[in-house]
């Protein structure tokens, strides 16, 4: 038996976690899972039947950027926290044969305390805390955030669901040490692509008035204030948007029944069938989340980047996406209706870009994915 133990902040974690536990469904296992927050919801909906457990996480202001005050506070008792999931978790476990934790320190604690072999999933290795008002504060609390690392160093396997060096998005928040490198596999990305056929696409491309314009689509990852500041702004200037594009934005609330439009903006209040719509547009526009943009690879779509403010690791990312030429990053604050169309124009416009997607595309498609992800989980046998 196998336990999945999943970050639930956002739902990168999760569906990523979920693609692998298909793959060992498929292989015949037997898998229990734990989770909090988004995470929990998803698996929960999934039919996973997951176990709840403390959640751990930062904090985020009005406007979406990360909040050093608020994580501070929200993180006060953390050890008490951490220690009570670290509990919980080994009262889990108890009849897994292994282990494989997403992002959770606790997970992978109560693994080896246990006595369990465990398998990480991992593309921050090196957390990041950025602050513009409160930088002293910052400094004063990054060398806490690295304690993590004391953990992961533990763990008998760490999946990196990137692409191999030197394509790495994640490269700046993995910096793993030498020592451990002969535990890591690169997967490249953790889903299970599907190739949609022309029809498909078409129909899609129909339903939004897009067979003669450039297909924009529009959605957001991370925690519910992160996506809910980004979509609030782009409700704001909606109606400004040039009808020479027709933008598709998720508001990511499935619990609601969104279906409207504001001037070129459609917006809905979830899309069932993601991998499609990323398939079927000319060009996407979403946060940093790893997740994420390594669909926008290797579904061969550049993509506009608008990372939360003071999100360390998703700016990160976006930087590096911008640097191997397949992304443009646009700053939240500094966000305008011109200046985004100006940035969706320039990737579009760009035959450079188009290859750079391409060749990357290729690299990700020849990564072992799922697959390979599957097999160091059943290596710990």
């Amino acid at each position: 038996m196998i336990h999945l133990a999943v970050c639930g902040i956002g739902l990168g974690h999760a569906t990523r976690s979920y693609a692998v536990a298909e793959e060992l469904w498929r292989r015949g296992h037997t898998l229990t899972f734990s989770s909090y927050g988004q995470g929990f919801e998803f698996l929960s909906k999934n039919g996973c039947e997951p176990a709840h457990v403390p959640s751990v996480g930062y904090g985020v202001g009005v406007d979406g950027a990360i909040s050093v005050k608020k994580t501070i506070v929200h993180n006060l008792f953390l050890p008490v926290k951490v220690a009570a999931q670290t509990l919980a978790e080994a009262s889990i476990i108890g009849d897994a044969d292994v282990v494989v934790s997403d992002t959770r320190a606790s997970a992978t604690l109560a693994a080896k305390l246990c006595r369990k072999p465990v398998a990480t999933i991992l593309n921050q290795y090196n957390l990041l805390l950025q602050s513009e008002k409160h930088q002293r504060a910052a400094e004063v609390i990054q060398p806490m955030l690295q304690t993590p690392q004391l953990v992961w160093n533990l763990s008998d396997k760490i999946i990196i669901p990137d692409l191999p060096p030197p394509y790495t998005l994640s490269e700046h928040t993995l910096q793993l040490p030498d020592k451990l490198m002969e535990r890591v596999v690169y997967t490249g990305p953790l889903t299970k692509p599907i190739l949609h056929s022309h029809q498909q696409i078409e129909d899609v491309r129909s339903i939004h008035g897009a067979l003669d314009k450039p297909f924009v689509l529009l959605v957001f990852s991370g925690g519910v204030e992160e996506k809910k500041a980004l979509v609030e702004r782009f409700k704001m200037f909606g109606e400004k948007l040039s009808s020479d594009f027709v933008y598709v934005m998720s508001t990511a609330d499935p619990s609601t029944e969104t279906d409207r439009r504001q001037g070129p903006l459609h917006m809905r209040s979830w899309i069932p069938d993601l991998d499609l719509y990323i398939e079927a547009a000319d060009l996407v526009v979403c946060r940093g989340g790893l997740t994420l943009l390594l669909k926008c690879i290797l579904y061969g779509k550049p993509a506009v980047v608008i990372p939360p403010p003071q999100h360390g690791e998703q700016l990160a990312n976006a930087i590096k996406a911008e640097k191997m030429g397949v992304a443009k990053m646009v700053e939240q604050r500094k966000l305008s209706p011109a200046g985004f169309e100006e940035a969706v124009k320039s990737l579009l416009r760009n035959v450079e870009v188009a290859e750079r997607v391409k060749h990357l595309s290729e690299i990700a498609w020849n990564c072992g994915g799922v697959a390979e992800a599957a097999d160091s989980v059943e290596s710990l046998y």
